[in-house]
C-alpha cells in the first residue's frame, strides 16, 4: 500500500481509509467545472435517465459527454444564434428582412433537410 495519496499526503501506521480517491482521475484534456442549470422537472428527469444509461465512469463525465456530444452537433445551431445577436437594422423593410432571414436561419438549423426547400431572399 503506497504511504502517500495523489495529493502528497500521509498515510499513518494501521490507517485503512481516508486517502484513497473517491472518484476515478479526469483525463489529462478534462477539465472539472460547477455550473449552475435552471430545467423543468421533465427536463431533469430526461437528463438523469440519459445519465443512467451513460457508460461513463461516473456521473459528472456522464453529463459531459453529453454536454460535448451536443455542441458537436449544434454547430447549425451556433450560426444561427449569432444570426439572431445581429444587430437590427433602422428602417421597417430592412428589419422585417432580417427577421424572415433569422427565422430561415432557425429553421435550416432544427431541420436541415429543408434548408433547400426554403425560398432565398432578395
Amino acid at each position: 500500500m503506497p504511504t502517500l495519496d495523489r495529493l502528497g499526503r500521509r498515510r499513518q501506521p494501521g490507517q485503512h481509509r481516508g486517502l484513497r480517491p473517491l472518484f476515478p482521475a479526469l483525463p489529462p484534456d478534462c477539465q472539472s467545472r460547477l455550473m449552475r442549470v435552471a430545467m423543468s422537472a421533465a427536463a431533469w428527469a430526461r437528463l438523469d435517465a440519459l445519465i443512467a444509461g451513460s457508460t461513463a465512469p461516473t456521473p459528472p463525465r456522464a453529463v459531459g459527454v453529453l454536454i460535448e456530444g451536443w455542441l458537436s452537433a449544434s454547430a447549425a445551431h451556433a450560426a444561427a444564434f449569432s444570426t439572431v445577436s445581429a444587430p437590427v437594422p433602422e428602417t421597417a423593410t430592412d428589419w422585417q428582412v432580417w427577421q424572415m432571414r433569422k427565422e430561415r436561419a432557425l429553421l435550416a438549423s432544427v431541420l436541415p433537410r429543408y434548408a433547400g426547400d426554403l425560398p432565398a431572399l432578395h
